[in-house]
């Protein structure tokens, strides 16, 4: 073989290395495997060396997930059920209570024909309470339906209103995810 070959064949062999530590540098995520050729300054967080791992797992704290941030005061929402009944426009008073003091919701319920009943079940933490709307402004074709009752449990994690209407046998359901 030539000289020339030869030549060429070392320089491809040396490009090939070139692009291989090029690849492993950037699958590693930029830890310097090969600390010659980055000329970055290396810090603690980024050598391999400052890296700790641990074969075995340590029994310490569980973490816990943070309770969701809620709104506070009287709080509005749209309900988009399009069959019938159809519900639209409600109320939460107050969105965010303390445990033993009342909360009201109210609901716009709108049918063809006369609505005859709208329940609604709080679901929080620990336990799902039913109650019975009653019509207090409007008509059974269109109006509003309330309730109120009193809270007794946290919501910390849990907090789902569901509504329904009944007109006939036609019904409706809404699920109001809160927290």
């Amino acid at each position: 073989m030539n000289r020339t070959f030869i030549l060429f064949l070392l320089l491809l062999f040396f490009i090939n290395i070139f692009l291989a530590v090029i690849y492993y540098q950037g699958k590693y995520q930029g830890k310097k495997i090969f600390p010659i050729i980055n000329n970055q300054e290396e810090d603690e967080s980024t050598s391999i060396e400052a890296s700790k791992i641990t074969l075995f797992p340590t029994s310490g704290p569980t973490p816990t997930n943070s309770p969701k941030k809620i709104p506070h005061g009287k709080i509005g929402f749209t309900v988009g059920v399009k069959n019938n009944p159809v519900m639209r426009i409600g109320f939460l008073d107050p969105y965010d209570p303390e445990i033993g003091q009342k909360q009201t919701v109210s609901i716009t319920v709108k049918n063809p024909s006369p609505v005859d009943s709208v329940n609604a079940a709080i679901q929080t933490d620990k336990e799902t309470k039913q109650f019975p709307l009653k019509l207090v402004e409007g008509t059974a074709l269109d109006g509003r339906w309330e309730a109120t009752w009193e809270i007794k449990d946290t919501y910390l994690y849990t907090y789902i209103l569901v509504l329904d209407a009944v007109s006939g046998v036609d019904t409706s359901k809404a699920i109001v995810t809160l927290r």
